[in-house]
This record gives structure tokens, sequence and C-alpha cells, in this order.
């Protein structure tokens, strides 16, 4: 009977199974890809509206935002273009007065030489004079008002304002002061602020001032004008809209027009819609817009008020842009497919063709080697005993049988021998294994990068914007040289873990912990965490670095916890010394370990966390750093405290050490 070759049955039928398999994963990667297109495909058009809305709101909120800092800046520079007016008409009226102080109209000469002093740049400012007992001398703006007094005309808290000026000159000769004031226009008492000087030579002050309603007026043009100048797009096609709450535009193309009552081709008044939106916080409008005989085009547009000058502004984009990105995306996801399945199949014969070369030098070494160890059994065996061969199916296995009982004589010699090679593959795998948990320890550089990762976009983002700052940048930066250099170092920590010669050294216990929470300050930021600090300055002579990477991963843990926790996040930091031992404490008020897995936390690899937050080696390893290095214990209990009259419950790791 002719017996088959093993090599040639595993030839073909390996061949055979690899070639399905690729056949199949190609199928299935086709199957997945195309699957994918078609829900992509499907996304796609509610993905983009929502960026472009998301687009639309931020260009707005940009604007609006930008509204308080310039009244803020709006009203300095206001403060300091009416005190140098009055200043002005201080020197004006000084100079008058001391080359005519001798004539007898002097003071008639003074004040008609100032009423003619008007300054338009904000509102209609004019200087008015009044004497120290509340008798107006000069007031352009109410006239009737001159030689009469103050204090018999006007209001109580009117005569209360001009009570304060008047003592605040005596005690100051000159500033500023807020209060209420009739316009002479409107007729109105309105908010106003003056700066105010002593004239000594007629015991009067000098002022001017401006009313706020004038300040707003003059910021609402400014922000109207920016905004009619502002345009943006591909084309600069795009362009903010705004109209006040009564419907008069105040943007082109229908600047100056009451645009109430307009209506699109649904009949819906649009105008109505953007208003009534504005007044409840803001949001989006959608709508359509006659583009000629028989055409429409369908719009979005996104618009908020602004309440104190009764407007609104809104940014819109047509559906017709917002398509044509959507088609373009879907012809650029179709090619994308087109590309993968080309790369699939290509790289699927490619594996089979270097599948197939790789096993056919793979045959033709083990058939070589097989013989050879045929040949050298042959030639040590003398005494066999003969194996049946007529139930072996394959050539190989009948040759290697006949040698099979001299092989038996030699088990127990062989079993001895296997002793002394088990030792030393366990202590192989005891290498291996403090191998791997040495890579796993590179899993505790995640946070310090994703810090980084935060600083080096917050500049990014600030550029952009035009909020860019030395103080920030500094920050910025600082914290990135300090992460960068703790992943330098901790790669170094880990690799002496368990080498014992690494070097003791003194340190400040609360130096350490504060640059712990350095390292973690932006992610402080994120998780808003009130952090407790109790702490003895302790000095002591111990390994830094492992002390300083306990305590980074109790932190983190704590931190981690904290994001599943309430709303009012708290973590207590305690430091202090008894005569033999320094005892740390990090509390939190994240609820606590659940009673099942207090037990487990300190195993290697146990993690209660999604796979993407960590590895389970964290704790495992800190409780190795203070146990082996630090030669003291790590604890770990729940417990329930009052803090500012409310309770909480949570975790609180206990770090102890020979001081």
């Amino acid at each position: 009977m002719i017996k088959k070759s093993l090599y040639s049955t595993l030839h073909r039928s390996i061949i055979t199974l690899f070639s399905g398999f690729i056949l199949v994963t190609i199928l299935i990667n086709v199957y997945l890809s195309y699957n994918g297109f078609l829900e992509d495909k499907e996304k796609i058009q509610t993905e983009i509206l929502n960026t472009k809305k998301s687009l639309m709101k931020n260009e707005i909120d940009f604007f609006v935002s930008d509204i308080d800092s310039s009244r803020k800046k709006f009203k300095e520079q206001t403060n300091k273009e009416i005190k140098k007016r009055v200043e002005i008409a201080y020197n004006i009226a000084q100079n008058l007065y001391k080359t005519h102080q001798k004539d007898p109209n002097i003071q008639s000469i003074i004040i008609e030489s100032l009423r003619e002093l008007k300054f338009y740049n904000i509102g209609d400012q004019y200087v008015f004079m009044t004497k120290m007992d509340g008798t107006f001398l000069l007031n352009s703006g109410l006239k009737h008002l001159e030689g009469k007094n103050v204090f018999e005309l006007t209001t109580k808290s009117n005569k209360e304002s001009i009570h304060a000026i008047i003592n605040m000159l005596k005690k100051e000769k000159q500033g500023f002061f807020d209060y209420k004031w009739q316009n002479h226009h409107t007729l109105e008492f309105e908010q106003k602020i003056s700066y105010f000087k002593y004239f000594e030579p007629f015991d009067c002050y000098i002022g001017t001032g401006v009313f706020a309603s004038d300040i707003e007026e003059k910021l609402k043009t400014n922000f109207l004008e920016k905004i009619n100048g502002f345009k943006f797009g591909e084309n600069l096609q795009n362009y903010i809209f705004s109209a006040s709450y009564e419907g008069i535009s105040y943007t082109k193309p229908a600047i100056g027009q009451n645009v109430y009552n307009t209506t699109d081709t649904h009949g819906v008044k649009v105008v109505q819609e953007l208003i009534k939106v504005a007044k409840k916080g803001g949001g989006f409008v959608s709508y359509t817009v006659p583009m000629g005989k028989d055409k429409t085009l369908e719009k979005v547009s996104y618009v908020v008020g602004i309440e104190p000058w009764q407007l609104y502004i809104g940014f819109g984009e047509t559906l017709k842009d917002i398509n044509k990105t959507v088609q373009e995306t879907k012809e650029k996801l179709l090619d994308e497919l087109y590309r993968d399945i080309v790369t699939i199949l290509s790289l699927g014969i490619l594996f089979l063709v270097l599948f197939y070369i790789l096993l056919k030098n793979i045959r033709v070494s083990v058939s070589t080697d097989t013989n050879n160890l045929i040949n050298s059994i042959e030639k040590l065996v003398t005494n066999n005993k003969k194996i049946p061969l007529h139930n072996i199916k394959f050539l190989e296995f009948e040759q290697i049988s006949k040698q099979t009982n001299q092989l038996l004589k030699n088990k127990l010699e062989v079993e001895n021998n296997l002793k002394d090679k088990e030792a030393l593959l366990y202590q192989q795998s005891k290498m291996a294994a403090m191998g791997e948990l040495l890579e796993n320890i590179a899993h505790q550089w995640r946070q310090p990068l994703s810090l980084i990762t935060v600083s080096s976009t917050g500049i990014q983002a600030k550029k952009q914007y035009g909020q860019l700052d030395d103080k920030f940048l500094d920050e910025s930066l600082e914290n990135i040289n300090e992460n960068a250099e703790y992943l330098s170092s901790t790669i170094d920590d880990f690799r002496n873990f368990f080498v014992t010669s690494v070097t003791k050294e003194y340190f400040k216990i609360d130096k350490i912990i504060d640059k712990t929470l350095s390292l973690i300050h932006l992610r402080d930021k994120k998780e808003e965490v009130t952090v407790i600090k109790q702490m003895e300055s302790i000095e002591v002579n111990n390994f830094k670095n492992q002390l300083l990477q306990v305590l980074l991963v109790i932190l983190n843990n704590a931190y981690d916890a904290l994001e599943e926790g309430t709303d009012t996040k708290l973590l207590f930091i305690e430091v202090f010394k008894t005569d033999t031992l320094v005892t740390i404490t990090i509390k939190d008020n994240a609820g606590g370990i659940q009673s099942k897995y207090k037990e487990k936390i300190f195993e290697p690899y146990f993690t209660t966390k999604h796979k993407t937050k960590g590895t389970g080696i964290g704790l495992y390893m800190a409780n190795e750093v203070i146990m082996k290095q630090l030669q003291g214990n790590l604890t770990v209990t729940n417990e329930i405290y009052t803090y500012k009259k409310n309770e909480y419950k949570g975790a609180k790791f206990i770090i102890t050490f020979p001081a």
C-alpha cells in the first residue's frame, strides 16, 4: 500500500484553508465597508447641517460676546475724553481770569466763553458751572435754570447727588461722579457720568458729562458699522444681518427699511419669527426665500437678541450650499469605498502569494530536518520494539514510529532533564511577566499626554480668535514642559522598580504634593474640583520620584471617580507626622468604593473602568512601590464626613511610611 506524504497533504489543506480564509475575509471587509458607506451616506446630510448650524451659532456668539468687552473699553475711553474736555474748559477759564480779573464783568466773560464749548463725539456734551452753594452759573442744555439754586428745584435724590458732588470737590477738588440728571433733549431723568473740577476764583465747579444712553447709542452704532462691513465665506457671500424689534433693518440689502411684515413663499412672517426666537434667547429659524419667477431658495438662520438695544442679529446658510457640500462629501466617500475595496483585494492576493511561497520554503526545510532526524535516530537506536504500522496513514509517521521504543527507554532521564528545564522556564516566564508589567506601565503616560494636548489646543484656539495673551501662553508652555519632563522621568523610575539600588534623597512632602497637583491642574479646571489641603512641612529621606508616582496614581483615580460624582467635587489632602511615621491621606466625595471591589483594587489588572480609561495596573504598582521601596503601607477605606454642614461619602487612601 502506497502511503500519502504528510507534507503534501498538509500543503494542499493549508493552501485550501488559507485561500478560503482570505476570500471570506475580503468578502466580509467589502460587505462591512459597503454597509458602512450606506450608513454614513444617510448621516452625512444631518451631520453637515448640524456642523453648519454650529458654525453659524459660533459666528454670532463671537460678535455678541465682544459687546461687553467693547462696552468696558468704550466707557474707559469716554471717561478719559470728558476729563480732557473739562481740563480744556478749566484752562480757558483760568487764562481768562488771569488776563481779565480786574474787569467787573469777568464772570460773564468766562461764562459766555464756555457756553459755546460743546463736544459732539458722544452725544451732545456741554460745559456747565455751578457754585458750591448749588447756584447754576452756566447750563447751556437747560439755560432757564441759570441763576437758580439747584436745591430749590430738583428732587430729593438729585439734591443728594449735588450734595455728594460738592462734598467730593471740597475734599478732592476734582473727580468723576455717576448720577441721574435731566436730558435736555428728551427731558427725561437718565443716568449720567460727569467729571468735575473746582474753580477757586468763583467758588464753583466746572464740569461736563455723558448720558449712559448716549454711550450705549454710540456703542450700538459702532457695532452695527462693524457687522455691516463684515463678510466671510469662500466668495465673501455671507454676511451678518440685523434689525430692531420693530422691524427696522440695520444692515444691507434692506438697510433703513421696515421689514417687520416680510413673508416667505409659504406666507410665514419671517422677521416676526426671527424676533420671537431672538427674544427667547436665540435659536434657528428655517424659511423659503423667493428667487425670481417660480424659483425659491430654502434657508436656515441662527438669530440671537441683544436686549439693551432692542435688536437682533443673525447669520444664515442656504440649503443649496449645504446640499452641494453633502453631494461632494458623498462622492468623496464613494471614491474612498472603491479605493478600500481595491486595496483589500490587492492585499488579499498579495498575502496569498506570499503565504504560498513561504509554505513551500517551510515544506522544504521541514522535510530536510525530518530526514536528518530520522537518520540520527536510526544511528542511535540498536534494540527497538517494532510498532504496528498498518494503522498509520502517513509515511513520515511510519518512519518515526520505528524509533519510538528506544525513546521510551530514555523517559526517566528526559523527565529529570525536564525538571531543570521547567525551573529555567519559570524564571524566564517571570522575567517576561516583568517585561509585560513595564509595558503596561507605559499607559501611565496617557494623562500627561492629554494635558499637553489640552495646553497646545488651548493656545491654538486662543490664537485663532485673537485672545492669546502672554500669561496664558506662559502658563500653557510651562505645563507642557513639566509634563514632558515627567514623561521622560517616569519610564526610568519604573524601570528601576525592582532594582534595590535606587538612591534616596531629602525632600519635602508638601512640595511633592504641590508638584503632583500642578501636573494635573488643567484637569482640575475642567472637573471644577475643590482641593482642600492641610499639610505640615515635613522633610524625609526617601525615594522622591516613587512617591510622586504613587500620588499621581491615587489623585488621577480620585479625579476619575469625581467625574461620575456630585456637582460639588471635593478633594481633601492631609499630611502629618507622628514619632515614627509620616501619614498622607487623600479623600474625595465620589461615593466611595463598592464593598465587593475593596479587597481587589490592589490586585494587578483589576479595574472597574472601561478599558480605554485604565489597565488596572496603577493601584497595584502604587501598593508595590509603597511596600517594597518606601517600606510603608497603603490602605483604603470608605468614610462618611461633614464639610460645611453638608454630609459626604467617599474613598480615603492612607499612605504611611517611616519618618
